[in-house]
């Protein structure tokens, strides 16, 4: 049995559960400060084999409920269930018969954190606990008198938080201190409480007045990006005069995470001055690159702005890359690695725009930073991925399970609500589409966001989750079809009280095909549409003459053609005319990858999806994945009968050496999709 120590928090947190025989069948959880909404906690839940239910919306909780315990502990099942009661009030809502065949177990904030003011800690995001934990622990705990020790006051609270949290010292922080608090803030979309805002702006602020920093920059993201796009273009002006900035963006604060919001379009990148070249200023200084808008990329001729286009693309393109070989992801959360997706995806679409000798000459780091990327994202997969079953924050969407519950509470019945999935549409394809959707719509306005897939990343599996609302095991006789979306969708809206005579699911492709169906319905008095374009995925299953070297290049060509010789604009005009909130996701990513030679004991799924092969029982797939070098991983969320073995890197079943788009893996880019509303101005 194992004697490591308790060292975090969320270790803090796991004795109260362990050992897991010493606790009855079901524990209440009652958890007022959401601190079971952390997907550390959840994983090393999941890991000692507890299952967990949130006690939310009645209906879905008493159907889960019944269906998944009491059914199987009736018939002398030993599965632990965690129930998480959140609502502060939830204790006294808690049905009768689930509060007398339960243990109660109640966190709080105040418990974790003795020392500190419980107001002040309780509105800090948890996520900030990674670090203030150990820093309260080593240097509060000690000092501490009495079973009920005195706590720190308010004031005493925030300035501890800025010194072990962000590594501010309150007397000496300085205004580019402060500018790099405030972007990750903003950034992270992650709560600061009341008291420390305050304490910023009223000690803090001033010593930036001379940048014109204001209390609306504090409080409002909006007002501080719009602020920082004009420091930004201040700071490229100094930098191409040879002149020295008033605001330094070279500095680790500021240089590391301007490249997020670049990619996340909170900054917009602007073009260089007098039209003059990255290459010629400082190689030091050629990473600004990254905040510069460039042409658009063209087949190398003789004219020069096409030359100098693809060069300051280059250095774009390396800046990035340079980025993202130096993240350290070991502490990375699901919010992290959703945010990363977004970054690479830029890479990936920069790199297979550039022209063919500049890519060349780029793919070695370029397949690196990849290989390094999958390496730290299959480990996080391992020990992470299944707490997107219960995970929920105020972001948006987890996982595509989830999407259909945030419409839900974004709008009401009488509003007309269309969810657009592209099937097989990875994040880096997305800006070619955003890209498309722009020429055709100057005036829309993308909210963009992105979401985990549901492994393994094959059709039947991740949309019919994205249409059910529900995990693989709650499909498990269906989980191998795709005939079932439609009802899947139409359920789930109807059991919300949309008439089933409001609710529509359809096919449309990109050629024009089913814009008839998608008029009729939308003339008529429907209020939830669903919609699957298949021009990705088909295009991604016809494109051939790719070799490995050329990744995506021959794959986005031919999407390019597809595209520009389509009519997909006028299903999105519909939408748009008959006054539909519109948006717009996938079920599933893509990779380029390489045949193994290594086949399958029987058909695949998903005739084209090569990155994973499915059994029936453990065994089988253990053999298998034994015999090949290959790896079995199964969440808990999966189908009893469903076991998959997964290949790593960039392989693919089939054909030694056939390089082809494909999918079904656990891979960055085959697990992040986008999730996309649409907005007409």
């Amino acid at each position: 049995m194992s004697t490591k120590p308790f060292t975090t928090w969320q270790n803090e947190i796991l004795k109260l559960f362990t050992p897991k025989n010493n606790h009855s069948q079901m524990i209440l959880a009652i958890d007022p400060d959401d601190l079971m909404q952390d997907d550390s906690l959840l994983a090393l839940l999941l890991a000692q084999n507890y299952d967990i239910l949130p006690l939310g919306d009645e209906v879905e909780f008493r159907h889960d409920f019944e269906r998944e315990y009491r059914q199987h502990w009736d018939q002398g099942s030993r599965r632990h269930l965690i129930v998480i009661v959140q609502a502060p009030s939830g204790a006294n809502h808690i049905p009768y018969d689930i509060y007398e065949k339960s243990e109660r177990i109640h966190l709080s904030v105040s418990e974790l954190f003795p020392r500190l003011n419980a107001i002040v800690a309780r509105e800090l995001d948890n996520s900030y606990y990674l670090d203030l934990y150990p820093a309260h622990k080593t240097n509060l705990l000690p000092h501490a008198v009495g079973p009920r020790p005195e706590r720190l006051n308010e004031r005493e609270t925030i300035e501890f938080i800025l010194r072990s949290v962000f590594g501010l010292d309150p007397v000496a922080v300085g205004s580019v201190q402060l500018i790099g608090l405030l972007i990750k803030k903003h950034y992270s979309r992650r709560a600061l409480p009341s008291a420390l805002e305050t304490y910023l702006i009223d000690h803090v602020l001033p010593r930036g007045k001379a940048l014109g920093l204001t209390s609306e920059h504090v409080r409002d993201a909006n007002a501080f990006y719009a602020w920082l796009a004009e420091q930004w273009a201040t700071y490229v002006q100094a930098i191409f005069a040879g002149l020295k900035p008033n605001l330094d963006f070279d500095q680790a604060e500021l240089r590391l995470p301007i490249d997020n919001l670049f990619t996340d379009g909170y900054l917009s990148r602007i073009a260089p001055p007098g039209g003059q070249s990255v290459s010629a200023l400082p190689v030091a200084q050629q990473w600004i690159a990254i905040g510069l808008q460039l042409p658009q990329y063209g087949p190398l001729g003789g004219g020069q702005a096409v030359k100098e286009s693809a060069a300051q693309a280059l250095f774009s393109l390396h800046a990035r890359l340079d980025a993202l070989q130096a993240i350290d992801p070991a502490g990375y959360t699901l919010r992290d690695w959703l945010d990363t997706a977004a970054q690479w995806a830029e890479v990936i679409y920069a790199a297979n725009n550039l022209p063919q000798p500049d890519y060349e000459s780029a793919r070695g780091a370029f397949f690196a930073t990849r290989q390094q990327l999958d390496e730290a994202f299959r480990l996080f997969v391992e020990a992470k991925y299944s707490s997107i079953s219960y995970y929920d924050d105020t972001q948006g969407p987890i996982s595509l399970v989830k999407v259909n519950h945030w419409l839900q509470q974004e709008h009401s019945a009488r509003e007309r609500v269309a969810l657009v999935c592209f099937d097989g549409l990875a994040l880096d394809q997305w800006l070619l589409l955003r890209s498309y959707l722009q020429t055709h719509f100057p005036n829309l306005t993308f909210h963009e966001n992105r979401t985990f897939a549901i492994a393994p990343t094959i059709t039947p599996v991740s949309r019919q989750a994205l249409f059910a609302g529900e995990l693989p095991r709650a499909f498990a006789a269906s989980a191998y079809q795709t005939s079932k979306d439609s009802d899947r969708w139409a359920r789930f809206w109807v059991n919300y009280e949309i008439p089933l005579t409001r609710i529509a699911y359809l096919h449309a492709q990109a050629n024009g095909s089913g814009l008839n169906e998608v008029h009729t319905i939308t003339d008529g008095n429907n209020r939830r549409l669903g919609l699957v374009v298949n021009l990705f995925d088909d295009v991604m299953h016809g494109t051939k003459g790719s070799t490995a070297e050329a990744d995506k290049r021959v794959y986005y060509q031919t999407l390019t053609a597809h595209l520009e010789n389509g009519r997909l604009h006028e299903l999105f005009s519909i939408l748009f005319k008959q006054d539909y909130h519109v948006y717009l996701t996938s079920d599933h990513g893509n990779c380029a990858g390489v045949g193994t030679s290594i086949q399958p004991p029987k058909a695949l799924v998903e005739k084209y999806a090569k990155r994973v092969a499915l059994f029936d029982s453990a065994a089988l797939a253990e053999d298998f994945a034994t015999a090949h070098g290959l790896f079995y991983y199964r969440t808990k969320f999966s189908p009893e009968s469903m076991h998959p073995v997964y290949l790593s890197g960039r392989d693919l079943l089939g054909t030694h050496g056939n390089a082809e788009i494909s999918h079904g893996g656990l891979s960055l880019e085959e697990m992040v999709v986008p999730l996309v509303k649409l907005e007409q101005s």
